[in-house]
């Protein structure tokens, strides 16, 4: 204890303790393709993040599919992104071709820009869905005449994934318009805007794409409403307001709760957070003290989330719930040593909750 000379009032500061839960990350993007520049491995992946060093130099790449979605990516105020180098011959992307970004926990994106085949689809949506924080972002064909014809593509059991269609026709600030391109890298980049804009909750629909001055295929309301039952977000061109992303499906089953980007995508972002945030209680002894710090902490990370709009509800009682105590676990669970936080949220309307139940070791007395 500091000594004190004189009469009056002092001030301490002290450690707070166990930190709080800070909302992770929701837009670092990663491209799978190949870079055309030399002394790059395959399976490594290349830094182009705006803040990157050395920073990045994919102006000098010779024009291709990859540089128009990087520059598609930066134009739409993408801001974190990593390129999978792959060799350039590889057709279809597969499992082996996504090995390297096993090893890695950042992105929460992914995209193969260029890549329309079904069997490349199914490849990445796999990938994602094995993983609590991805989402794949795919390419639609250029111009498709029957809606019906998508019907052959992969669905996401969980929804970590989102078609869009058809492609994009890049443009300069003078107008000059370049070969069509896949809308994957402008689509990441304009939801990477809509999370630091508006939040990850915010359906990244009714955006408009920069740097885009048309589209391969004038879509109608007839082909949206095929679009729309095949769960495929189209991309139109809106009489005085350019370019659109008009669509926020993903590619979850029929009848699946997860079927809108903005749903599936915080419930992502609400796993990941929750799980760093609460890595400590592995060393705690399991018992009353310990979960109502879980639940103190948790409902703080959650009223936050509410107060920010990202939640329904008038209260927070209608919006989110935190459970964590005997109603949780059982004696057995006890003895395990387990944990089992449960937090529920309403995302369409009051009294309709998503259940996200998190469970982890803890250590045993």
């Amino acid at each position: 204890m500091p000594e004190f000379s004189y009469p009056g009032v002092y001030v301490q500061e002290f450690g707070g303790g166990i930190a709080g839960i800070a909302p992770c990350a929701t837009s670092v993007t990663v491209f799978v393709g190949h870079v055309p520049m030399g002394g790059v491995p395959e399976g490594e992946l290349v830094d182009l993040s705006v803040n990157s060093f050395p920073p990045p130099d994919y102006q000098d790449w010779p024009d291709g599919v990859l540089k128009r979605a990087v520059t598609g990516f930066y134009q739409n105020g993408g801001a974190d992104l990593f390129v999978l180098n792959i060799g350039p011959d590889v057709d279809v992307i597969t499992d082996q071709v996504l090995l390297p970004l096993t090893q890695v926990d950042h992105p929460n994106l992914v995209a193969a820009p260029g890549y329309v085949d079904a069997a490349s689809h199914k490849a990445l949506i796999a990938h994602c869905e094995g993983r609590s924080n991805r989402f794949a972002v795919l390419d639609g064909p250029a111009e498709i005449a029957d809606a019906s014809a998508l019907q052959k593509e992969p669905l996401a059991a969980s929804g970590k994934a989102a078609l869009y269609l058809p492609w994009v026709v890049p443009k300069d600030t003078q107008g000059t318009l370049f070969d069509p391109t896949p809308p994957s890298g402008h689509i990441c980049g304009a939801i990477a805007r809509t999370d630091q804009q508006r939040g990850v909750w915010q359906a990244p629909a009714n955006v408009g794409l920069w740097g885009v001055g048309a589209v391969t295929q004038d879509l109608t309301d007839e082909d949206q409403e095929g679009l729309n039952a095949a769960n495929v977000n189209a991309i139109r061109e809106i009489e005085g307001r350019g370019v659109r992303i008009w669509g926020a499906r993903t590619r979850a089953p029929e009848g699946h709760e997860m079927r809108y980007i903005s749903e599936r995508r915080l419930m992502c972002m609400l796993e990941q957070s929750l799980k760093r945030g609460l890595d400590w209680v592995v060393f705690d002894p399991n018992g009353a003290a310990l979960w109502v710090d879980v639940r103190q902490q948790v409902d703080t990370f959650m009223n936050a989330l509410w107060r920010s709009g990202a939640l329904v509800g008038e209260t927070v009682e209608q919006s989110f719930f935190v459970r964590c105590g005997h109603e949780t676990m059982s004696q057995a669970d006890l003895d395990q040593g387990r944990l089992i936080c449960e937090v529920g949220i309403s995302m369409l309307r009051p009294a309709e909750f998503s259940m996200l139940r998190l469970e982890f070791q803890t250590a045993i007395e």
